[in-house]
């Protein structure tokens, strides 16, 4: 049974393709395939083809959406052909590469390039080297060369089914050691997966392959000729079935002639085999070869939803009246024969389930998927085809009823579960039954016309009454129109015709007719001479030849010859094919008679001289009956009526009958003779009669008893039957159960399968599974990241496998775990350093929790990495920012407390604060429990919970200033300004609180003492005042004119101000009277010795300074203008000492002047100075004034009393001149 399924019929594969204008060869055109890694693949394959090479190449590659691409001036280093852009229209011409331009896909026709754009911004999900390649087999058809080399993905596929369905050649790229995969193997080897590949080698190596085939093809072409390739080849087609019908239990003898012919010479052409004896004789030393050719005759070339109007019209005509007619106890059985790789089958399906979904009816659903190519049913089960099958695939059934995974898309499990596949001969095995349809399409073509007739009522046979038969566009059913109906002619849908007697076909069909290996040799034969002799035969034997019918042992016709309507005639009502029904008047009989004696004889029976009536008269003809099978076919009979030679009258001859019928004139004698004749031969029918009646009477005596003795076995097997009928149903009850079970637990296993890809793909973490001896079982998506892994390196050890990351020691660690069952962990590196890998190798173990395996899993941990040395990093500087905080801390004047919990339990302060409390930085707070520190806020104590910080952990609000005093046991306490701030986590809740505390005990003593300094200052500003007035007053009274009282007001004021700015300068409340007259007198103005000052050191109160203050400036004022220095011999000295009465003590104060110029007078008016000294000073301060006038100077002496505006200070102070004067 062949596999191929087409669109329209069988493929025209004799395509010779373009010749050249001169009229040689046809130009060979290599269409090459590449994508990702396939420069250098260009690069070896360009650089190792000749430039004369008479081969045209056409490059489709991958390029990138809306780029310019430069391949052309890449390319063109590589080679001394030309290398063009591709245009529309351009012809392709040998020894010159053709580009694929970007944004374009590339077809030819006519051996010209056509180029096709597309509309929009994005990138359509397009296949380029499907559709170049597509389109070059129709075009070329064994002149089509298809190369696939280095790419990621499935493009290219298709495109070299078609290119082997057409007869041409197919190359892919071997990846050589030294070049390596680099991830880009995927595309050639998903071509190679197809088994149509012809030769597998690098990229290097494919031009030699291809110019040894192309000199095959001109040596064909110019030498031998093609015809006799394929003549000869004809010519020994029958040895070549007999071989493989003997080593691959295959029977090809009734496939068409011309395809089997067309595909043994494409495996000729392959091998550069000119002589079809020596291909035979190839075949049957090489088994590889047997196995070779028997897959080129079962090319699967298939596509989903191929001819799509023809699928619509099933699904509307077929699929939706058989829905619409089931229960949902009742099944749904479909039959696809020659199914290949199952694309026709799942496209049957969607069909269904969209039916199904729109009628919301859920009958069972069992589509019988068969085909006698067993890695093509083994492909199909699986339900994963390149994603190139899109373009066949409408865009809302691709996401409806197709998965993505990784290359490949693959049928959903609720459309792969209708579908059972297995291997199947459509012409050696009994065919499925009670079918409600079955889907044949293009498979007949590819018989001959003998098996296509018997094939038909075999789906007669397994369809239910009313099925419905699908065809192919170049099938159908026209010789056996009444077994099926027409439902749609355009599309090939056929309905099952009831039929009268319903006959059940007998298989195999086929079966050989001589030993396989029988030696061959085709006889030579002029082939128009042969076909005119059978001409000649067979109009011979149609114009004179008698007529005949071929009957089984039924009795039934199965052939018939021209002019049987003499013999045979339908009878009313129903048609009949058995010829003893179809016997005209008089032949039933004797016709009976011979097929009965040549069934039991098995040899020629006649039944001579029989009388029939035919339009109206008697007709005599004899019988002949032959057996035509051999032993071991089923029986069948060659039934000739023969006109009969004997004379009118045929009794046995008398004497006496004898001279009668010589005797003239007596012709009721030959009337009696001829009633005679019938009378002996009626007698010997009836003598025939009646020992076929006994015979019968006693086969029905016998059959009789049989039958009484087998009814007695029957009750006995049915009472058995019965038994065992109940014991089949407990067993089938229990089957039902562990059924039920079975079922339960494999949706139980498919939901733990998709539970675990679901979550390995989630997880993100490279998995691969390994055996003991580390060859890779399964991986998971994520493990591509880390290895250049395909679907094809399972089973292969995983040391052969390239990686991205250092894995030097992945081999001693698999070893070193499974002899020690214990995980292993280690961090990787890629190769380039810019990903890390957390790598562990973990025991797989078995159910019996034996160690089983490998399992490896990579964690990228790049940017924990990154996260972990950022952190650190962060770490780092948080520690150098809390030291430098503590530094801060520690060096701040302000006492600092940090509570680190809620409860204010755990404290922390500064070196401040310690020293503040007489303590370490773990002194509990004072007012805290634990606490020996009192607190006090105005006197009164204040209690733990309202100080500052824990009023700021229990209500979570900044606490203001507060002025408190800390009294520590046995001490002085401290005057501190304390406020708290709460400490806040992410969510907002207090998780402590910080407070601070500054020592203000010297501010508040400043303060205090600012106060009084106020006060004090106020009082001596009133003093102050009042003294001025004073002056002023005194002043005005006594001067001359405004000149006179500015000079001496300026001057008193300026005495004044010296006891002020004494007391400001020591900062207390008494002045020193030696400093006083040091600073009123300004000796240093004068020459030395001029003025003295000498007394024991005398303490004086502000007004007491403030009064000797004035008394000094009016003294040395008068000195200046009427005294000792207007004279330069003038001197004043002023001396002072403690004098002891009996009242305390009085102080003597002496000013004395000499040296004048002239006896002073006594003054007629006292003026202020010497009011002041006489009479002021006594008066505020108490004592005496005296002034007194001599012949040579003038002495002033006072007398105050020692009482505390006038007193001694500790120490004496001896004489010290002017010259001593700092």
């Amino acid at each position: 049974m062949v596999s191929n399924k087409r669109n329209t019929g069988e493929t025209n594969d004799d395509t010779d393709g373009q010749a050249p204008a001169d009229g040689g060869p046809p130009i060979p055109i290599v269409g090459i395939g590449a994508s990702a890694g396939g420069v250098e693949s260009l690069r070896q394959f360009l650089g190792a083809m000749p430039a004369d090479s008479g081969m045209a190449f056409v490059v489709v590659q991958h390029l990138q959406h809306g780029r310019h691409s430069f391949m052309d001036e890449v390319l063109a280093g590589y080679t001394a052909m030309p290398v063009v852009q591709a245009e529309d229209g351009m012809p392709v011409a040998a020894d010159r590469v053709h580009l694929l331009p970007s944004d374009a896909l590339l077809t030819i026709h006519d051996g010209a390039l056509r180029l096709e754009g597309w509309a929009g911004e994005e990138e359509p999900r397009r296949m380029p080297i499907d559709t170049f390649l597509r389109a070059l087999a129709e075009d070329q058809g064994r002149n089509a060369v298809a190369v696939i080399m280095s790419g990621a993905g499935s493009d290219g596929t298709l495109g070299v089914r078609a290119i082997k369905e057409h007869g041409g050649l197919a190359l892919a790229e071997a990846f050589s050691d030294t070049r390596g995969r680099g991830g880009f193997e995927s595309m050639p080897q998903s071509a190679v997966a197809t088994g149509l590949v012809d030769f597998v080698v690098t990229a290097r190596e494919m031009p030699e392959q291809l110019l040894a085939y192309a000199r095959h093809l001109n040596d064909i072409a110019g030498n031998t000729g093609v015809e006799t390739v394929a003549q000869e080849a004809a010519d020994y087609l029958r040895e070549i079935c007999a071989v493989l019908l003997a080593r691959k239990g295959r029977d090809f003898r009734h496939y068409k002639t011309n395809t089997l012919v067309r595909r043994i010479q494409r495996r000729m052409q392959v091998l550069r085999m000119t002589s079809a004896a020596a291909y035979v004789e190839h075949l049957r030393e090489d088994a590889q070869e047997v196995e070779r050719l028997a897959h080129e005759l079962l090319i699967t070339v298939t596509s989903f939803f191929r001819d799509p109007d023809a699928f619509d019209a099933l699904k509307q005509f077929t699929i939706r009246p058989l829905l619409e007619d089931k229960t949902a106890d009742q099944a749904l059985r479909i039959w696809v024969p020659g199914c290949g790789t199952g694309e026709e089958a799942f496209s049957i399906a969607v069909l269904v389930q969209e039916v199904r979904e729109e009628l919301e009816r859920f009958p069972r659903v069992q589509i019988f998927a068969t085909d006698i190519d067993e890695p093509a049913i083994e492909s199909a089960r699986t339900g994963r085809y390149p994603k190139s099958v899109a373009a066949d695939i409408p865009p809302n059934r691709l996401r409806r009823y197709f998965t993505e995974e990784e290359e490949h898309d693959r049928v959903v499990k609720d459309v792969r579960e209708m579908c059972i596949f297995s291997v199947h001969d459509l012409v050696q095995n009994p065919p499925f039954s009670r079918l409600d349809l079955i889907s044949c399409r293009n498979v007949l073509i590819y018989f001959d016309n003998e098996l296509q007739r018997r094939l038909i009522p075999v789906f007669h046979y397994a369809l239910r009454e009313g099925g419905y038969l699908f065809l192919g566009a170049s099938e159908t059913v026209a010789q056996q129109k009444t077994l099926f109906g027409t439902v749609d002619k355009k599309h090939r849908i056929y309905r099952r015709r009831r039929q009268a007697a319903n006959q059940h076909p007998e298989f195999p069909f086929l079966a050989a007719t001589q030993p396989p290996d029988m030696p061959h040799t085709p006889a030579p034969r002029d082939g128009a001479a042969a076909d005119s002799a059978q001409k000649v035969e067979k109009l011979v034997l149609d114009w004179y030849g008698p007529a005949f019918v071929v009957v089984d042992e039924q009795f039934n016709a199965i052939q018939y010859s021209r002019r049987t309507g003499k013999y045979l005639e339908q009878p009313a009502g129903a048609p009949r094919t058995n010829v003893l029904e179809l016997a005209r008047p008089g032949l039933r009989v004797d016709l009976q008679a011979a097929l009965k004696k040549a069934s039991e004889q098995q040899g020629e029976a006649v039944r001579p001289d029989v009388s029939v009536r035919t339009n109206g008269k008697a007709e005599r003809v004899d019988i002949v009956a032959t057996p035509i099978s051999g032993k071991s076919a089923a029986p069948v009979y060659l039934v000739v009526f023969r006109p009969s030679e004997a004379p009118e009258a045929q009794p046995a001859a008398t004497g006496t009958e004898t001279e009668a019928a010589e005797s003239p004139g007596e012709s009721g004698d030959g009337r009696v003779r001829q009633l005679e004749y019938e009378l002996a031969s009626t007698k010997e029918d009836l003598q025939t009669t009646i020992e076929e009646l006994e015979t019968s009477n006693e086969e029905l005596k016998s059959a009789n008893e049989e039958l009484l003795s087998m009814n007695e076995e029957l009750q006995s097997s049915n009472e058995e039957l019965e038994t065992t009928k109940e014991e089949v149903q407990s067993v089938n009850e229990e089957l039902e159960t562990v059924n039920q079970e079975l079922n339960r637990k494999v949706a139980e296993l498919d939901q733990t399968n998709t539970d675990l890809r679901n979550l390995l793909q989630s997880t993100d973490v490279a998995t691969v599974f390994l055996d003991r001896q580390a060859n890779i079982k399964w991986y998971s998506p994520a493990a591509t990241r880390v290895f250049n892994l395909i679907d094809s390196d399972v089973n292969r050890p995983i040391t052969d496998i390239t990686s991205r990351v250092d894995l030097s020691g992945l081999r001693p660690d698999i070893d070193a775990m499974l002899r020690s069952g214990e995980t292993i962990e280690r961090e990787v590196v890629s190769h380039d350093g810019a990903a890390t890998f957390a790598m562990r190798v973990l025991p797989y173990r078995d159910n019996e929790d034996r160690v089983d395996g490998v399992v490896l899993t990579f964690v990228d941990i790049t940017d924990l990495k990154a996260a972990e040395a950022e952190s650190e990093a962060r770490a780092r500087e948080a520690r150098q920012a809390l030291a430098d905080l503590h530094a801060l801390l520690d060096v701040a004047p302000v006492g600092i407390a940090i509570a680190h919990d809620p409860e204010g339990e755990t404290l922390t302060v500064n070196r401040a604060a310690a020293k503040m409390l007489g303590g370490t930085d773990r002194t509990v707070i004072p007012g805290a429990a634990g606490a020996e520190h009192r607190v006090e806020k105005d006197g009164e104590p204040v209690a733990a919970e309202n100080l500052p910080l824990q009023r700021a952990l229990n209500t979570g609000e900044t606490i203001g200033d507060e002025d408190l005093r800390i009294v520590p046991p046995g001490g002085e306490g401290i005057e501190v300004l304390m406020t708290a701030a709460p400490l806040l986590d992410e969510a907002g809740g207090v998780r402590g609180a910080v407070t601070a505390f500054n020592d203000i005990t010297q501010t508040k003593a400043a303060e205090r003492r600012q106060r009084l300094l106020v006060s004090a200052l106020q009082h001596r500003v009133n003093n102050v005042l009042a003294a001025v007035r004073s002056l002023e007053r005194e002043t005005r009274e006594t001067c001359r004119d405004l000149d006179d009282f500015a000079e001496r007001f300026e001057g008193r004021l300026d005495a004044l101000g010296i006891t002020e700015t004494m007391m400001a300068r020591t900062g207390g409340e008494r002045v020193d009277l030696d400093e006083l007259a040091e600073e009123t007198l300004p000796r240093a103005l004068y020459a030395p010795g001029t003025v003295t000052v000498e007394g024991p050191p005398v303490s004086l109160s502000r007004r007491a300074g403030q009064l000797m203050a004035l008394a000094l400036n009016e003294l040395l004022t008068n000195a200046i203008k009427h005294g000792a220095l207007t004279a330069e011999s003038g001197r004043i000295a002023v001396a002072w000492e403690a004098e002891r009465t009996e009242g305390g003590g009085m102080l003597r104060f002496t000013w004395t002047e000499r040296g004048l110029a002239q006896s002073p007078a006594p003054v007629e008016r006292e003026g202020f100075g010497l009011d002041l000294v006489q009479n002021g000073l006594p008066l505020e301060l108490g004592g005496s004034g005296e002034v007194s006038f001599g012949a040579d100077g003038i002495t002033c002496t006072l007398r105050l009393p020692l009482d505390g505006e006038v007193a001694l200070a500790n120490g004496e102070r001896g004489e010290r001149h002017d010259g001593d004067a700092a």
